[in-house]
This record gives structure tokens, sequence and C-alpha cells, in this order.
């Protein structure tokens, strides 16, 4: 089919108009606002895709700035215009609300009337709960429960015991360390990846395995077993058990997570007659940002393949940067590979220049030449790297450059790897500090500033009330029922802090982990709150030493120092939170070292896998100017880092 065969079929269906050369809406109709034709600016790999047979399945490989999302759009309501089933339609599915909303203003673009209500465009979870969980599940889960009374109420993984004491109900019954907090059906889902359960402790999850392996659990294990006198209690199939079964209570009760829907929607999609049912009403499903489905998702889309559904897959694979929710590449490729997708590329990125381009496809070693299309607005010198002592130099020079270059603040931005590196340099960690309360308790102490020292004294009683079980209101530094009065206790805490900030070591935390400040910090810290906390008669010494240790997740991380002088008005916010977005400039910020868990520059290029993809995903926002902020760089990786095409400032 020619060039001109595919434009005359789709502006048939969109716009009623047989051949385009003669369409007159560009003057006097829907495109004149565009001020452009949407059919004819579509470059011809985006018009065979469009074109596709909808009797096919099709994955389409678009790389970065490749419009995708337009391009899907535009293929949606070609089918929607061509529809002639009246109780079956399409259904269009992507990950988030914003990108919904996106999808469905693109949609509208084309195809400018009400959507007829057999299609659906909405987020992937959206479409589980409301069309197969919830309305199937009950007939798997909930079988005593009322006709009127089938629905499944959602509760988050992150809902706290405090404020739902009903989840008291369904706790795992299974024996845990009385410094551990409890287990709770929310806090466990299942993963079809490795068909393990997984638990939710701080802020990650363990698979059961691990958990059941903790030093502290297995010691408590066999306490039980030695006083017990039988070596066979507690195995790990009997925690397996007890979580099935406090799973299933949970469910049978009328509950789940968000997670628990591709769970309860794969049971559903076991029955034959439920997914022929669904394959008859959505006979074609797109998925747009594909990279994104995780194991139980793409199963999911399997049993419905099976009974008829077409689907279209739309991503970049090297964009895949959630793995922790069980979305892996490897996965998805295995996925296609099985289900015979017919396979269609983008390899225009309209968003950046060829140089940035470049950078970005040789992290990722891409082989298909992808060709930026966007004009250089400063003289080809589109790759540039800052050399920085702390975080706040580098923003420093970024603002710099940005207004020699005369690039808008308000269209640029700082990205990082992770929340609390964000938090730090936004001025926005309050929460974040509480994780590691002692730490800083001292640097916005030694900051000498009246805010910070309250905020230090607060992050101290907050401390020391969770080791010690005390009750008190935060808009009273947690003051304990003990103390007559708020002042006598801030003086308590002043005098622990003081003496906190005396110790050297304690005050030590450039170029240190978590984990090794923890380890040498543990003695000294107990010891001086003890000293001050006498008149507490009743508290177990060796109990809250044990519970004084480093936060889940954090070990490896280097501690972040507080920055309290340089404020910037460009927008700062994590790789994850971007992905799909688009700038003018972007400065990528690497942690200091290698043991920033993905954030540091070498791991981008050497690592491969999904750190890689955080620099990909990180290089692919900007149009005009990508930069990376990397700590002071010797003579040789001066050499690597030019060698990419990057300039130093």
């Amino acid at each position: 089919m020619t060039r001109t065969e595919k434009l005359n079929l789709i502006s048939n269906q969109l716009c009623g108009v047989s051949e385009i050369d003669n369409c007159t809406y560009m003057h006097d109709g829907k495109c004149k606002k565009f001020g452009k034709c949407g059919i004819v600016e579509k470059t011809d790999e985006q018009l065979n895709y469009i074109v596709s047979p909808k009797t096919e399945n099709c994955y389409l490989e678009a790389c970065a700035g490749s419009g995708k999302t337009e391009v899907l759009a535009m293929k949606a309501a070609y089918e929607i215009c061509k529809w002639n089933y009246d109780n079956a339609g399409v259904a269009v599915l992507s990950f988030t609300n914003e990108a919904t909303s996106t999808i469905r203003d693109r949609i509208f673009k084309f195809y400018p009337h009400h959507l007829p209500s057999r299609h659906f465009v909405g987020t992937l979870s959206s479409f589980l709960f409301g069309y197969i969980a919830q309305k199937f599940g009950y007939k798997l889960f909930r079988k005593n429960c009322r006709d009127k009374d089938k629905a499944f109420t959602l509760v988050d993984v992150d809902s706290s015991i405090y404020s739902n004491f009903w989840l008291e109900n369904y706790k795992l019954d299974f024996p845990t360390p009385k410094e551990k907090p409890k287990i709770y059906a929310n806090q466990i889902v299942f993963r079809c990846s490795d068909s393990m359960w997984y638990i939710k402790t701080g802020d990650e999850f363990i698979d059961l395995k691990h958990f059941y392996d903790l030093p502290d659990e297995q010691e408590l294990l066999i306490k039980i077993r030695s006083n017990k006198k039988n070596d066979k209690l507690f195995s790990y199939e009997y925690l397996k058990q007890k979580v099935n079964e406090c799973k299933l209570k949970f469910w049978e009760a009328g509950f789940a997570n968000f997670e628990d829907m591709n769970s309860i929607s794969i049971h559903c999609l076991q029955n034959k007659q439920i997914r022929e049912i669904l394959a008859q009403k959505f006979p074609i499903i797109m998925v747009d940002e594909c990279q994104d489905l995780s194991v139980s998702e793409l199963r999911v889309l399997h049993y419905l393949q099976v009974a008829g559904t077409k689907i279209h897959l739309v991503g970049d694979l090297n964009q895949a940067i959630y793995s922790f929710k069980d979305a892996k590449p490897e996965f998805l490729n295995k996925h296609i590979k099985d289900n015979n997708y017919s396979i269609y590329s983008l390899t225009n990125n309209f968003r950046s220049t060829q140089k940035i381009v470049d950078v970005a496809s040789f992290l990722q070693n891409i082989a298909l030449k992808i060709n930026g299309k966007t004009e250089s607005l400063i003289g080809g010198d589109d790759v540039k790297y800052i050399e920085y002592d702390n975080e706040k130099e580098a923003i420093e020079k970024y603002e710099h450059m940005l207004n020699s270059l005369n690039i808008p603040i308000s269209s640029s931005i700082i990205l990082v790897r992770n929340n609390s590196l964000k938090n730090k340099l936004t001025k926005n960690a309050a929460n974040d500090y509480y994780k590691h309360a002692i730490i800083y308790a001292i640097q916005l102490w030694q900051s000498d500033k009246p805010n910070n020292i309250k905020i230090a004294l607060k992050l101290l009683g907050w401390q020391i009330q969770k080791l010690f079980g005390t009750q008190g209101r935060a808009d009273a530094y947690y003051c304990p029922n003990i103390y007559q009065n708020t002042f006598q206790w801030r003086l308590v805490l002043r005098n622990i802090i003081e003496e906190l900030v005396n110790v050297k070591s304690l005050c030590q935390f450039d170029s240190r982990t978590y984990s090794e400040w923890y380890h040498g910090a543990k003695d000294k810290v107990c010891a001086i709150i003890f000293k001050h906390l006498e008149n507490i008669v009743s508290f177990d010494h060796e109990k809250i030493e044990k519970l004084f240790r480093t936060p889940n997740g954090t070990a490896k991380d280097s501690i972040l120092l507080i920055d309290n002088g340089h404020e910037t008005k460009i927008k700062i916010d994590t790789i994850h939170a971007t992905k799909g977005g688009s700038y003018d400039a972007v400065m990528v910020i690497s942690t200091r070292d290698a043991r920033g868990q993905g954030g540091y520059w070498e791991n981008w290029i050497d690592d491969g896998d999904e750190i890689t993809r955080y620099g990909y995903v990180a290089c692919t926002r900007p149009k005009y100017l990508l930069c990376w902020a990397v700590p002071k760089l010797n003579s040789l990786q001066k050499v690597r880092l030019e060698g990419l095409g990057f300039t130093n400032t």
C-alpha cells in the first residue's frame, strides 16, 4: 500500500474525506485550530501501524519522543470509526489517570463525537477492577455474601493498623518478634514471576522465604521449638499455609489491596466461560506504556488472547524501570514471542537533538538507528557535564548555564534517582527525616537555626517514643505522661541532643552509609538516652538496643547531608516521576559514589539491566540540553565521559 493510499484510507474513516489532497478542513474545519493536518504529518512508520489489521496482535516498538501516544490515539479513533459491533468495544488502557486523560484528549482530537459506552478508555487497574475482579470475583471468593454485598473494598497496602483497627481481624497468625510490627493481610501480595508471596515491611517488599529466614525470626522460632520440645513446629510450609488462610479470609470478607486485583482477575479468567465473555465484550485491547506491565498483568492479557481478544502493545522496553512491581523486559519479550505479535517500529525521536539521542542510544546499546528531529538551539553543544563538591554547587552552575543559554527555568528540570535526594534538595524532607531521626536531629541542631532546632527536638522526641513505647502528641514533642509539662520535656531533649553532638563520631556523616553509622553509633546513642531517662523506671535496655537499628532498605544508602543554603526555583523530581515528560533542559544529578543504588553515573554506563535504563529514561527527557552533574572526576573518568560526547562547562 502506498503512502497516499494509507493517508486516504485513514482520512476517509476519520474525516469522511476520500482523497486527502482535496481536503478543505485545513482552511475551514476541525484542522484549522491546529494549523496542520494531523494525518499528513504522520511518518510512514506511524501510518503502517495505524492501518495495521485488527485481526492480529501488534507490538509497536516506539523509541522515546516518537509520538507514540498520538499514534495510539489515532489508531484507536481509526478502529472506533470503523466499528460495527453493538455489544462489543475497544479498550484503551494506560497506567495513570494523567496518561489516560492525555489519551482520551488525543482520541477526541480525531474522533470529535461522544464516545459510545461500549468502548473503554481508562487505567489498567480500573479495567481489571471493574470488568473482571469486581464483576466475577465474588463467584470464587465471596460465595456466602449477600446479593447486595458482592463488591470488594480496596485497602491500600500502606494502610496502618493505628487508623484501621478492624485490620486486627486479618492479622497473620504466625509468631514474629515482639519488637517487630505484626503483619496484616493488606501488606501481603502475590507475584506471578516467581509464584511467591511478598510482605511489605517498611518501604520494601521482601519475599516470604526471606522473611522466614530473617535472623530475628529464626531466633524466635528456635526458642519456641526448644520450649515446646518439638523441632517441627512452625515450618516454612506452615507459614505459607497461614499466609494463604490470612489472604483468603481477607478476600472472603470483601477486602483486597490493589495488587490483589491482578490475582483475583487471573483466578476469574481461568474459567473459560468468564474469559470468553470478556473477549466478546472487548475484541481489541490497546495498552500504552506496555513496558510497565507486570507478570500477572501479562497473564491476564494472555488469558484474554486465548479467548480471542487481539492485543496491541505500545511502548519502549528501554524505559522499563518498574522491576519493583514485577515489570521486567524479559517477561514482556517472552510474551510477545510466545503469542506471535506482529512488530512495528517508530525510530524518529521528535523531542531531542541528535547528540542527546546518540548519548541515550549508547547507554542502552541500541543498534537500530534513532533519528533526532529537533534542531539544536545552542550551536550543537547539547550534551554537557558539571563537576560538583556538593549538590548545591551543581544546581547553581546549572542555573547559570540556563541563563547564559536563554533557556527558561520554567521549562527545565533537575532529575534525581530517589525521593530521599529529592526531599533534601527541595527542603521537603520532614517525613523522610523520621526514618533516621537521630541522624537528622543532630544535623538540624548543628545548623543553629530556630526552626531547625524545633524540628530536631521533635525528631528526638519521636525516636524516644518509638524506642520506649511512650505516648505523646506530636505538637508537644511527643512528651511522655510522666513529665508534668512540655517545657520540662524539652529541657531533657535539649540535654540529650547537646550531649549527642559533642560525640565526634556521631557527627561524622560524609561518605558513610547508614549501616556504617548505626553500627558505630548504637551503643553511644543508647547510653546517652538511658542516662537522661532514668526516671522512666521500667524499660528493657537490651530490647531497646535491638530496636535502634538501620531501617529496612536503607543500609547501603549513603547518608544524605542537609543543605541549608541556596534554594532553587527549578523543578526537582525523580526519574520515575518524570517518565513520559518532556523539557527544554534536563540536569541529572549523579550520587557521590556507586553505592547510590542506580544513581551513580558510571553505573548508568556499565551495569546494564535496569540501572542503565534509569540513565536512559533521564537522558531522553530533554529537547535541547542534557547535563550530567557528577562528583569531581579523575583524568580517566573525564576521558571516558567526554568520549560519550559530553563537554565540560
